[in-house]
């Protein structure tokens, strides 16, 4: 329907109504065919293929409605376009039922369409307001804060190309975390950067200013003990506590690059043994804070 009786040039006013009821109807079957997923005894591959199979349609066709809409001619009648962007609206609905129920199912590789790309940027635009002002009241270090929002500034201010479905969601994951550990950190708000340190690395958050801010704070670590055997007990004691750290199953900020954890442990590990290598007698091979 949308691909065809919904063009601008074929719409026809005074059908607008019988349009609309289509367009419902057009929706119950949508939540009807998701509530069937749910009830299916089907495997989760075949789940996934009959929801990204949903999640396709409704970016072409939402995509659709966008052009639509902007192609109407600048006077153009004012309720052809609240038409389309009520049928935009509903496809919205379709689609967050589809994130707040069967997320796993969805493939983070398929693009947001452009009217729905924007309604989340505004909903975690308010979210980044609210996040800055809770890191301001917990002092975390505005250098950390800052390198944690930049990419989420990026994702909400990009004009060019098109943003994607795993994008989203892992900058509202990781807001949500951080949001929820911050509010509970309140009354104890020196644990808090702590917290986001833990927070981070679970997210895989791989950004290169990340892995090069935990560099520098590790060196100004080291560089208050003198002995080697205190820099080796300190080094073991955060590779030990980053292998113990849970980690989330996603590709993390930047998929072409490793996994933080991994990146820091490498460092830790090469500068051990640096340090280990630089006096071998005074340094036991095996040290452990334990």
């Amino acid at each position: 329907m949308i691909s065809v009786r919904l063009r601008p040039e074929w719409l026809v006013n005074n059908r607008l109504r019988i349009y609309r009821e289509q367009l419902r109807e057009e929706k119950i079957e949508l939540t009807r065919q998701l509530l069937d997923i749910f009830r299916s005894p089907a495997g989760r591959r075949e789940k996934e293929a009959i929801v990204q199979t949903m999640q396709l349609n409704i970016i072409q066709w939402l995509d659709r409605l966008h052009v639509y809409r902007k192609a109407l001619p600048e006077m153009a009648d004012r309720e052809r376009a609240l038409f389309y962007l009520e049928a935009e609206g509903l496809l919205h609905d379709v689609l967050v039922a589809l994130e707040q129920h069967v997320q796993a199912y969805l493939s983070p590789h398929l693009p947001l369409p452009f009217s729905y790309a924007t309604r989340v940027k505004r909903q975690l635009q308010v979210r980044l307001h609210e996040l800055e002002l809770l890191f301001r009241a917990l002092e975390l270090d505005e250098r950390l804060g800052e390198l944690v929002l930049r990419p989420v500034r990026a994702f909400l201010l990009s004009l060019d190309g098109r943003q994607y479905f795993g994008s989203l969601f892992y900058f509202r994951d990781l807001m949500t975390q951080l949001q929820i550990t911050g509010i509970l950190q309140l009354a104890h708000p020196a644990e808090f950067q702590l917290q986001v340190h833990a927070i981070l690395i679970h997210f895989n958050f791989n950004a290169v200013e990340y892995y090069i801010y935990c560099i520098s704070r590790l060196e100004a670590l080291l560089t208050g003990h003198s002995f080697p055997r205190d820099k080796i007990k300190l080094l073991t004691w955060y590779i030990i506590t980053l292998r113990r750290l849970p980690l989330k199953k996603t590709p993390g900020l930047l998929p072409s690059m490793p996994p933080i954890v991994e990146q820091l442990q490498e460092w830790m590990l090469e500068e051990r043994i640096f340090l280990r290598n630089a006096d071998p007698k005074n340094v036991p091979y095996e040290t452990s804070p334990f």
